[in-house]
């Protein structure tokens, strides 16, 4: 069996198992060994199917698509709460309000706080010092001493 046939029967296993299937059903219905539906389960939870290229590339699309499809909401209900055909329409505005709301909510997970971002900045900083002083510490080591003369 092939790589990315494995991959899918991996994920197909996974998405019974969620579903609320046995092991035993699940390897009754797909014809293979329990064993194979555990290890595949095992190996679904401990992030193997996303360790290949492809695979990673996959969930960047899947963010990528819930970014884009989010702020597709956010943006229409905005020009639709800004719409003067709807200025007289608490109600819509409202819904509107709360689709914004909902949206954001949505992104939220996926966008860091500040507090991370400030973080992030002073480790790569950090980092960045640290590279200036190995760097000046391997040319003093070079520096040759002049022998003291006699």
């Amino acid at each position: 069996m092939k790589r990315r046939e494995v991959e899918k029967r991996r994920e197909l296993i996974y998405q019974l198992h969620l579903k609320g299937w046995t092991q035993a059903e699940i390897s009754e219905s797909l014809k293979v060994a329990q064993s194979t539906v555990s290890d595949a389960i095992a190996s679904v939870r401990d992030g193997n199917s996303w360790v290949t290229r492809a695979s990673r590339e996959k969930h960047s699309r899947l963010l990528q698509e819930i970014y884009d499809r989010t702020m597709l909401v956010i943006r229409e209900s905005w020009r639709m709460f800004h719409d003067s055909k709807n200025a007289d329409e608490p109600e819509l505005r409202i819904n509107l309000l709360g689709r914004v709301i909902g949206a954001l909510n949505v992104l939220r997970p996926f966008v860091p706080d500040l507090e991370a971002v400030q973080l992030q900045q002073t480790v790569e900083q950090l980092l960045t010092r640290q590279k200036e002083i190995d760097e000046e510490q391997r040319l003093k080591q070079r520096v040759v001493h002049p022998l003291p003369s006699s």
